[in-house]
């Protein structure tokens, strides 16, 4: 991901996610959405966290899935929080349980919750917010 200066649009976008076909159709839409956006895919949550610390980038925002092996997302909330990284955070998940739901909510670094498959309309969501609340690192 290149480290562009932020001028208030959504440029650089984290997804975590263990599976490739929704690395693919997120993808094709954050590109449709905005060409210019770059994006960095996971399949690992401790591979995201690990990129996360040692590696100093520009990150807008992380979308991350919660039912994965090894480290599943409730878990890379826990880890994140802990290591005080400030970059917000939308679920993006196949779950639309209300007990899911709530429990994102007990995470400040949570801002938003999407089932998937991801959309133009959840980028022109995350947009608007990102414009609004100038949720920056």
């Amino acid at each position: 991901m290149d480290d562009l200066k932020n001028d208030g649009k959504l440029k650089n976008i984290i997804l975590i996610d263990d599976d490739e076909i929704v690395h693919f159709i997120f993808g094709r839409v954050a590109t449709s959405y905005n060409n210019g956006i770059n994006t960095l895919c996971f399949k690992s949550a401790r591979q995201a966290l690990q990129h996360l610390q040692t590696n100093v980038a520009q990150v807008d925002l992380i979308l991350l899935d919660i039912n994965m092996p090894v480290m599943n997302g409730w878990e890379f909330l826990k880890n994140y929080q802990e290591l005080k990284f400030s970059y917000p955070v939308y679920i993006l998940s196949s779950s639309a349980d209300s007990s899911d739901l709530q429990k994102s909510t007990t995470f400040d670094s949570v801002k938003g919750y999407f089932t998937k498959p991801i959309t133009l309309q959840n980028f022109e969501t995350l947009e608007k917010q990102f414009e609004k609340h100038g949720l920056q690192s």
